[in-house]
């Protein structure tokens, strides 16, 4: 059952605060970075930015910058299309 943004299980409610989501998060990548990295390593010999023969530091950043960029706009856009409301009023801050 969902009551605004909290969702209740058994009667219980449960949320995390940002910073425990970002802890988690973080925590989360280093086994996902070395499933991946860690066979393409094997086969190929070299780390994956030795194989992309990344030139430019700045190039890179900036490759992710947009990247996340586009992401984030995608999220909006999908969300603006489902939300039933408009986009900004699904958004609450306790």
């Amino acid at each position: 059952m969902k009551t605004g943004n909290r969702d209740i299980v058994k009667g219980k409610v449960y949320t995390l605060s940002i910073e425990k989501v970002s802890i988690r998060a973080l925590i989360m990548i280093i086994p996902i970075l070395i499933i991946y990295a860690l066979p393409f390593y094997l086969i190929w010999g070299t780390n994956v930015l030795t194989a992309l023969r990344f030139r430019s530091i700045l190039f890179l950043i900036l490759f992710i910058v947009f990247g996340i960029a586009i992401h984030e706009l995608l999220h909006g856009i999908v969300w603006a299309i489902f939300a039933k409301k408009g986009s900004h009023r699904h958004f609450r801050h306790d």
